[in-house]
């Protein structure tokens, strides 16, 4: 689904083995500031064209309430298999991002989810758990973000970038010049380390 420059509501919906060079389930831009409420993402890939990320949903300069959402088994080329956000100030609500994946080799940001470029993202009660990248196996932070966690739960996500011997974040990977909370999370047993980066 392609949202744009709206205040949609999207619940109970089921997005799932979409293929896509962006956004593969959800794909929100310029102030799209839909509630997606009920929702699940499942096998959706993005893969190909110049910036392949968000798996199940991408979002640019917006502000959605994203609300007990399940992300399962959704992957992307570079970044952000469940979730990719941009310049965008999104809640995310009661979520569950499992079994994601960033699966380029050389590149592959955030699993679970990636924030960023100017990306101000509240995540709440959300489960990471069982995702993958070479950096972020649960989540990524990139440059000028601001990502708020609280009471999360990353657990058992995998950084697989220059073998398990090298810290990359397998629950957490924070990029340079990023501004990242946890409150009151949980972040355990994940390889090759727990969180990393600057």
């Amino acid at each position: 689904a392609f949202v744009a420059g709206s205040d949609d509501l999207i619940t109970d919906c089921v997005f799932m083995n979409n293929l896509a060079s962006e956004g593969a389930g959800l794909y929100m831009l310029e102030d799209s500031d839909a509630d997606v409420d009920d929702c699940t993402f499942l096998n959706n890939t993005v893969q190909g064209g110049q910036f392949p990320v968000g798996g199940a949903v991408g979002c640019y300069f917006s502000g959605p309430n994203i609300n007990n959402c399940e992300l399962i088994g959704n992957s992307s080329e570079l970044g952000g298999g469940g979730m990719y956000l941009e310049g965008s100030a999104p809640v995310v609500t009661n979520c569950r991002f499992i079994g994601n994946s960033a699966f380029n080799e050389a590149d592959g940001f955030g699993g679970g989810l990636m924030n960023s470029f100017a990306a101000e993202s509240t995540i709440v009660n959300c489960l990471f758990a069982g995702n993958s990248a070479m950096r972020g196996g649960g989540v990524a932070s990139m440059v000028f973000t601001t990502t708020n966690m609280v009471n999360c739960t990353i657990v058992d996500n995998v950084a697989t970038g220059g073998g398990l011997e090298v810290q990359h974040g397998g629950g957490l990977y924070n990029f340079d010049s990023n501004n990242t909370t946890l409150r009151n999370c949980i972040v355990w047993n994940n390889a090759p380390d727990q969180v990393a980066g600057t």
